[in-house]
């Protein structure tokens, strides 16, 4: 590849980016409505770029889980309303702390070495605002439980929830409403576990969810102009 064919790559792929940042902000700030459609035609002249990268810019989002596409392959703003968050909260929290139970009494040491390694990974993605790292080493903590805890229709059924809040995941980074450091909540967590303490890790992992929950539905009730 020449040396303009990568300058051009570089200018493209930086583009792509800025267009996400401000697409995902939008979403997250309440700008764009749920259910608003996304017509990139209207972003191409209201950004002053091309089409490609608002439409890899859509694809990101798409992954991310912040905008859907219909069946006409129009791109919309992912629904997420404060039922769908209480829901996927209150799932998660039943299923989570019967999981975290069952991985105190049944995790190996590996096991448990993973758990550490991933929270190491996430505490240096926190002091460094990595973002997509914080949100990767978060999911994974929460999936690494699941499979301690040796009980595949469980895990199944957490893995769609976990799935779910993806998008309620990255609104709490992205927009603040977790400031707090996300360490102390999962180090608790993995204390407990490491003591083999069940009932302890049950009601913490219960506790660390509802107050998640808790934080995003201040915020979104705020992005939507409810009291």
């Amino acid at each position: 590849m020449s040396m303009h064919n990568k300058q051009r790559l570089i200018k493209v792929q930086s583009i792509q980016e800025a267009v996400v940042e401000n697409v995902r902000q939008r979403i997250l700030n309440g700008e764009l409505k749920p259910g608003q459609r996304l017509v990139q035609d209207e972003l191409t002249a209201e950004l002053g770029v091309s089409r490609t990268p608002i439409r890899e810019a859509l694809n990101q989002l798409v992954h991310e889980g912040l905008v859907t596409v219909s069946d006409h392959r129009r791109t919309f703003v992912a629904e997420f309303s404060i039922s769908d968050l209480l829901e996927t909260y209150t799932m998660r929290a039943a299923l989570e702390s019967h999981a975290a139970y069952l991985a105190a009494k049944r995790i190996t040491e590996p096991e448990l070495r993973h758990l550490e390694a991933i929270l190491s990974a996430m505490g240096s993605a926190y002091q460094h605002n990595q973002l997509e790292k914080l949100i990767s080493t978060h999911h994974d903590f929460h999936a690494s439980i699941n499979d301690a805890a040796q009980s595949p229709r469980l895990s199944k059924i957490i893995i769609q929830y976990l799935d779910l809040s993806r998008l309620y995941q990255r609104m709490a980074f992205e927009t603040g409403s977790n400031a707090a450091d996300p360490l102390k909540d999962h180090l608790e967590i993995w204390m407990t576990l490491n003591k083999h303490e069940a009932e302890a890790a049950a009601r913490l992992t219960r506790a660390h969810l509802e107050r998640t929950a808790d934080t995003l539905l201040k915020h979104l009730q705020e992005s939507q102009g409810q009291k």
